[in-house]
């Protein structure tokens, strides 16, 4: 059964974000993904919140920002 993602939340879970995906990535990618800091995301406590704007972005190629307290080079 598909899940019905409610389109005002400012904030993903990792299921919405599989959904979004449609399949064509695993939920392991998307967790290695989320550790790289490859696609845009907060951990508080056990929860992983991905921001539903920052996502599409991503989703889109937009260029991920960096890493906050990254040195610039």
């Amino acid at each position: 059964m598909a899940t019905k993602i409610d389109t005002e939340r400012p904030v993903l879970t990792v299921q919405d974000a599989l959904a979004l995906l449609g399949g064509s990535l695993g939920r392991s990618s998307l967790y290695k993904a989320l550790r790289a800091g490859v696609i845009p995301s907060r951990r508080i406590n056990k929860k992983i919140l991905i921001p539903r704007r920052r996502f599409l972005e991503w989703l889109e190629g937009a260029e991920p920002q960096e890493r906050e307290g990254a040195e610039a080079r």
